[in-house]
């Protein structure tokens, strides 16, 4: 059953969009200083190429970087009515981009395609422990699936893949923490299973928020 509370007001909330992010007041939803950390997860989702199912829009950084990946289609669930009109504004020039309005957990029971990628990064998603169960009738064999907030996830306790970044002083600022780690699952005879363990270093400055 999904939950609902007051979060359900985030489709029709009124963000302000500045250069550098998607501001709720004073907290960013999205800020350009996790480029860095989008990019390492759309690398992790894409490395099969074919279908990529990407759930949240926000300023397009992720969507970007899968456009740049040698990808078959493109599907795009935006719940907030902003980010989905500019999600498809952006679609407007990519033919292989698909974008649909509304919350995952509604829109995904209506999707049959099948996907070799899944990306999941929503904001105070109150389903989010359901959706590795409710994407899997939508995983291809083989598909990667991972979630920004995985971390909270107990779905996937042994079984998923760390990859582990080390953050520049910036983002050890930004993300309270000297290490991001990047949690992902791939779908293995039926099952949500870990395949390895990938570790990578990169050195590339996130910048402290300010708006």
């Amino acid at each position: 059953m999904r939950k609902y509370d007051l979060y359900d007001l985030i489709p029709d909330a009124d963000y302000e969009y500045t250069h550098n992010g998607i501001w709720l007041g004073d907290f960013p939803i999205m800020h350009t200083a996790e480029t860095s950390v989008m990019h390492d997860y759309v690398d992790v989702v894409t490395k099969n190429g074919g279908d990529i199912l990407e759930i949240g829009f926000g300023m397009g950084i992720s969507a970007d970087h899968i456009q740049s990946k040698d990808i078959t289609s493109h599907t795009i669930i935006e719940r907030n009515k902003k980010h989905y009109n500019k999600a498809l504004e952006w679609a407007e020039s990519r033919p292989n981009v698909q974008v649909f309005l509304g919350d995952w957990f509604d829109v995904l029971p209506t999707i049959s395609k099948k996907y070799d990628g899944i990306f999941h990064d929503t904001f105070h998603d109150n389903n989010e422990e359901m959706f590795i169960q409710m994407c899997t009738p939508n995983a291809n064999k083989n598909c990667i699936l991972s979630q920004f907030y995985f971390g909270v996830n107990n779905n996937l306790r042994g079984n998923s893949n760390v990859k582990t970044v080390n953050l520049s002083e910036d983002g050890k600022k930004y993300f309270n923490n000297d290490i991001y780690q990047i949690v992902y699952t791939t779908f293995i005879n039926g099952f949500w299973s870990a395949n390895g363990v990938d570790t990578v270093n990169y050195s590339t400055a996130i910048y402290v928020p300010e708006k």
